[in-house]
């Protein structure tokens, strides 16, 4: 069995054992479980004005891509200060999964470290409705990682990615066409990220109904890190100063959309 198999292989047991929902089992086992066609359709450019009642994690993504950079702050032990690095994002909604699909499971933002190195990022925001659980979003995040694995030769030979060029948003068009170099994801310094608003981290984790919930999850990220040989990390994300709400409210342009915005605050590890 190589490398690529037995990931596959861990990635089911954990489905199997972790996730209590029939549906949401079945959506991520189809995930990890579906072939690609050899092929792929470029990917339509995301809109950035978007509709006044997208409030939630889609307002998230765009808002935060258009800032184009976000700094994270990891937690470290040994010293005062937390450690910092600054991610480039690069593109947002691409599909590891060659397909000319029209609609293909994507990742949420994909960026640079100052090594190049690669970042996935699968983003989570919490309002009042429900959103997926962590261990469910860590899962779905490996599966990308996954699909990028085996797939990255073929992705680096097509066109998957971004061109904004000739984008609407004049800060989109400074970001250019940056073509993803995909073999990059086999790199020991890829890093996985799930990242999500305070009130998502807050109703998951914190509260004593909460405890086993947080071990277990926390347990699963390290056994899944050192067993595929990635480091996987939670961050939390300051909310927006006016929410995406207020921000769709006092947008005074007469049409149905906005253009959602978030400042450009630290992000902070949880673990």
């Amino acid at each position: 069995m190589n490398n690529y198999a037995i990931l596959r292989e861990k990635l089911c047991e954990s489905i199997e054992k972790q996730i209590k929902g029939k549906a949401d089992k079945e959506i991520l086992k189809k995930l990890l479980l579906c072939k690609s066609t050899g092929k792929s359709t470029n990917p339509g450019e995301p809109t950035f004005r978007i509709s006044k009642k997208s409030i939630t994690e889609t307002a998230f993504q765009r808002a935060i891509f258009s800032n184009k950079y976000s700094t994270l702050e990891f937690l470290d032990k040994m010293r005062r200060k937390p450690r910092k690095k600054r991610i480039k994002w690069l593109d947002l909604e691409l599909s590891p999964i060659l397909s000319d699909k029209a609609r293909k499971p994507c990742i949420d933002l994909i960026g640079l470290k100052d090594d190049n190195s690669m970042v996935l990022c699968e983003l989570k925001f919490r309002d009042k409705n429900n959103t997926n659980n962590p261990i469910y979003a860590v899962l779905e995040l490996l599966i990308y990682y996954y699909k990028a694995l085996v797939n990255c030769t073929e992705l680096a030979n097509q066109p998957v990615y971004h061109d904004f060029t000739k984008s609407d948003n004049k800060e989109l068009r400074k970001i250019g066409a940056n073509k993803i170099d995909w073999k990059n994801i086999r790199d020991k310094n890829t890093l996985l990220i799930v990242a999500a608003n305070k009130e998502y981290w807050t109703y998951y984790l914190e509260g004593s109904r909460r405890k086993d919930y947080k071990e277990n999850l926390f347990n699963l990220i390290k056994t899944l890190g050192n067993g595929l040989k990635c480091e996987i990390f939670l961050f939390s994300i300051p909310n927006p100063e006016k929410s995406f709400k207020d921000q769709a409210r006092r947008d005074r342009r007469h049409d149905s959309k906005y253009e959602p915005e978030i400042k450009q605050e630290k992000w902070k590890q949880i673990i």
